[in-house]
């Protein structure tokens, strides 16, 4: 195979691995990117950028650890490749709160159930009915609940987010347009990161409350 010949070998094992993340194979991906590593004459810019794709499959793949040390690995070299910066901080902030970690990589059946048991707590001394749990790929998880509360009851859209950057306006009107269409008399937006300005001002005059990274922590640690 290409990726073993020690002229073209780390090109090709780029080039190799990289289809192979792309197309979601990640296994093949990280092997192909650590051969591609383990040349001994490789240029620096090829170096930096094995390794950052190499620490992406192991995200992928919830080996965030190992990922880590990549994304030291290359600040090290060069402090502001690329948006290595960012992911250091996410990365380190996921492997110190496991909550955190769980919310935004567990698998999406267990994603679905930290969401479900979010919901059945969300409300303190009222009776939550769940009458539907859908995911949306690997992005968002809605959970549609009849809440009964001593002095009130309505039926109530729980919208849940897995990023950590900022929801903006659009991902709003989308929530406003399917509460709208479920005859749900309120909504929540629930997300690990935050949300624009535009976003907030958007909902105002909506029935839709937000909630960010802060908000969602309290709430993870009560379950």
């Amino acid at each position: 195979h290409l990726r073993a010949d020690p002229e073209i070998g780390p090109i090709a094992a780029l080039y190799a691995g990289t289809l192979h993340l792309n197309s979601r194979k990640f296994e093949q991906a990280i092997m192909d990117f650590e051969i591609g590593l383990r040349h001994q004459n490789v240029k620096n810019e090829t170096r930096l950028e094995m390794k950052y794709r190499l620490a992406a499959a192991y995200v992928h793949q919830k080996e965030v650890d190992k990922a880590l040390r990549l994304y030291q690995e290359i600040q090290d070299t060069v402090p502001a490749y690329k948006d290595v910066p960012e992911l250091l901080k996410k990365y380190t902030e996921l492997t110190s709160n496991r909550n955190l970690q769980r919310y935004l990589m567990s698998y999406p059946s267990e994603f679905a159930t930290i969401c479900r048991k979010l919901v059945e707590q969300f409300f303190s001394n009222a009776e939550v009915k769940i009458t539907d749990i859908s995911m949306h790929k690997n992005e968002y998880a809605d959970i549609l609940a009849e809440v009964n509360a001593p002095k009130w009851e309505d039926i109530i859209l729980f919208r849940f987010f897995r990023t950590s950057g900022e929801l903006g306006e659009l991902m709003l009107r989308d929530l406003y347009t399917r509460t709208r269409e479920l005859k749900a008399g309120r909504a929540f937006c629930i997300t690990a990161g935050g949300f624009t300005e535009e976003a907030e001002r958007f909902v105002e005059a909506r029935l839709i409350d937000l909630i960010d990274k802060d908000g969602l922590l309290k709430r993870l640690n009560t379950i």
